[in-house]
């Protein structure tokens, strides 16, 4: 850790390489001898970046901070005084622009300005870098804002195999700032039959719910595994997820969850999908994701399980579509409906009862 943040040093001397001591470097840079002006008409201030390196002590991260460095000046109208490369919380390499300005400059950074926990990196620099063509579009557009730093660069603090990020500044010009990125996701309780395909699924149904789409994908969460999504907006809007219990073993999960999605989409309600998880021994759970701008996943529609117990599919079927019926009687809105086991259906055992789940607004 040491050697890098040392040599990196020794390797800034160059670019803006001064004879006087820190304490001394307003009467050097402002050449204040017969001068005017007053020492304290500018102050010293730092710019802190992610360091914009792709590999663990990259050599070429002093050389790419000073370009970023002298394209800060430019657009913000400061001098730069230093710029150094050194390694920062969590072992994360870091660049250092020290500039003096009257005052320190308001710089947008669209990863610290993230609000959620989600944000996860891509499995390589080509992804990443293809990732960054397709966001500065949708930074501009949302944020109003003209950079004057993207890249990408290695976190440690993601996980290894989708550690590549990209990473974008622009000078704060506006009193607030209407868009921004956010990330989202969910935790799978068990591993989804295609999870390819249901990240595909939350990206298509995220651009329906009106959100500038960035990225989805599955990445470790927690204590396991889920989907992840980022995306540019104006609002944010949360990746919510719900477990229905497991189909019933002689049921087709894919056939319920297929017509499940349709008698969702019928009812015109929030943007939503049913998929099944692969639980073990072929036993099929039933999920629900769905993109919200609620943080909690009880307030887009109401889900009543009853009471009573079903030793068949075809008993559990008739009690559904009275109970359908008697709802709807009532005066709810009918989302969707299922028959699902209560606990898991060890293929050793008797089967645990099967009961029916509604789900209206």
């Amino acid at each position: 850790m040491h050697s890098f943040s040392k040599s990196c040093f020794n390797k800034v001397t160059a670019p803006f390489a001064t004879t006087c001591f820190l304490g001394c470097f307003l009467a050097c840079f402002l050449g204040l001898s017969g001068s005017t002006f007053a020492a304290t008409a500018l102050g010293i201030h730092e710019l802190r970046i992610s360091g914009p390196g792709l590999v663990a002590d990259d050599p070429s991260c002093v050389a790419q901070t000073t370009e970023i460095a002298t394209a800060f000046a430019q657009q913000a109208g400061v001098s730069v005084v230093d710029v150094a490369c050194r390694l920062g919380f969590v072992d994360e390499p870091i660049g250092v622009i020290t500039y003096a300005a009257p005052q320190s400059i308001d710089v947008f950074n669209t990863n610290a300005a993230m609000y959620d926990h989600f944000d996860s990196g891509y499995a390589t620099a080509e992804l990443c870098a293809e990732a960054l063509s397709r966001e500065l579009p949708l930074f501009t557009r949302h944020t109003g804002l003209t950079p004057f730093a993207a890249y990408c660069h290695r976190s440690p603090e993601l996980n290894g195999a989708h550690s590549f990020r990209t990473a974008i500044y622009a000078i704060n010009t506006v009193d607030v700032v209407q868009g921004r990125k956010y990330s989202a996701g969910f935790k799978f309780d068990d591993a989804p039959m295609n999870p390819d395909a249901i990240a595909n699924v939350a990206f298509d149904i995220g651009q329906r719910a009106g959100l500038d789409m960035l990225w989805t994908g599955t990445t470790p969460l927690f204590s396991g595994r889920g989907i992840a999504a980022s995306y540019y907006g104006n609002q944010q809007l949360y990746l919510l997820s719900r477990d229905f219990g497991y189909a019933h073993t002689e049921a087709n999960c894919d056939a319920m969850a297929a017509q499940l999605n349709r008698d969702w989409a019928a009812s015109g309600t929030t943007e939503a999908h049913f998929f099944c998880m692969d639980a073990l021994r072929n036993v099929r759970r039933l999920g629900l994701f769905w993109w919200s701008g609620h943080a909690l996943n009880d307030e887009d529609f109401s889900v009543t399980q009853f009471s009573g117990d079903h030793s068949d599919q075809a008993t559990c079927d008739v009690a559904k579509e009275a109970a359908v019926a008697k709802l709807t009687r009532a005066g709810e809105k009918i989302i969707a409906s299922l028959c699902g086991h209560v606990a898991y259906p060890y293929p050793d055992r008797s089967p645990p009862p099967l009961r029916v789940t509604i789900i209206s607004r």
